[in-house]
């Protein structure tokens, strides 16, 4: 068994996978093994994973099967995973040398949390600093992770996790969710959280690319189903007010896919009734709101009936 097992989901990433891959055989931690779950390719990309399969067999695996999305590739791969603790990775991704060894250093712990940085389209490097060094037990954790913005914590690929607890807790990623599934899963993960460690390392780079989640556009439909299940996972936390306050904007976003495709009206007028619901059944203050517009779109949808909330909060965006 390894110490850390690290997923690599892969779907026609010709362009970036071996530099990905590339970057893991770098690693100055030895104890791993990589769980690359080809998710029905139809480029090159097989025969590239091919390639590290045949020059380190024992490190890494190669997992096949029919297209089934980011989850799904994730799910089999966590089948497969033998490691003490679990990573993911991003097929058209950097991981920086140390990466495991700055993550297993501090272990034990349910979770572990380290910086990356974010290389643009043009090639900029953003470095961002925001736990830094730390140890947290209790509910202490969810203190802190509240105060994170959300690719902190909505990202995979800059944690660790312990295979005990998805394992005993049949935690798996959602099918049904196609934007920011990776959110909802932390947040599901972080209810059997007691003890979690930060570490100011930088073990990840970010790459965004003309393909990556950030340019591509999403149905309404996908927005409803994502919230719906972002509400029930932090639902369950005992800090949710704070948590639903942070993530308000996430809900908000929906409006952008509301109005530029074919929604009815009847769509949208339960899409706000419903966070109509969400307002009114949370003690949640106006200053705990994060942004200028998500307060004006929170009030809105305290004071006005669902058809004028709907008007505003399309001015509003």
């Amino acid at each position: 068994m390894a110490a850390v097992s690290l997923i690599v989901p892969i779907y026609n990433v010709e362009k970036y996978l071996e530099k990905c891959l590339q970057s893991i055989e770098k690693q100055i931690f030895d104890d791993y093994e990589v769980i690359l779950v080809d998710d029905g390719s139809i480029d090159n990309s097989r025969k590239i994973a091919e390639l590290f399969i045949r020059k380190d067999p024992s490190k890494f695996k190669l997992i096949h099967q029919e297209n089934q999305g980011l989850s799904g590739a994730r799910n089999k791969g966590l089948l497969y995973a033998t490691g003490e603790y679990i990573c993911f990775a991003d097929s058209d991704d950097i991981v920086k040398p140390h990466a495991f060894q700055a993550l297993i250093d501090c272990t034990p712990a349910d979770l572990v949390v380290s910086e990356y940085d974010y290389i643009t389209v043009s090639g900029n490097r953003i470095f961002g600093q925001v736990a830094g060094d730390g140890r947290f037990s209790g509910s202490a954790v969810l203190d802190v992770v509240a105060q994170w913005p959300w690719m902190y914590l909505a990202a995979p690929w800059n944690k660790l996790y312990s295979a005990d607890i998805i394992r005993d807790n049949h935690l798996r990623y959602d099918t049904r969710i196609t934007i920011e599934e990776d959110l909802v899963f932390n947040f599901r993960y972080l209810l059997h959280v007691h003890s979690m460690v930060t570490t100011a390392a930088v073990t990840y780079s970010y790459c965004e690319n003309t393909a990556s989640s950030v340019h591509r556009s999403h149905s309404f439909a996908s927005y409803r189903t994502r919230s719906l299940h972002l509400h029930e996972a932090i639902s369950q936390l005992p800090v949710s007010d704070k948590i639903y306050a942070k993530y308000f904007s996430r809900h908000i976003n929906a409006f952008s896919a509301m109005h530029s495709s074919d929604v009815s009206v009847e769509a949208k007028k339960e899409f706000i009734q419903w966070l109509k619901g969400i307002v009114a059944s949370n003690n949640i203050g106006i200053k705990q709101i994060p942004g200028n517009k998500n307060k004006l779109s929170y009030i809105s949808l305290k004071l006005f009936p669902a058809r004028v909330c709907t008007m505003l909060i399309s001015w509003i965006y």
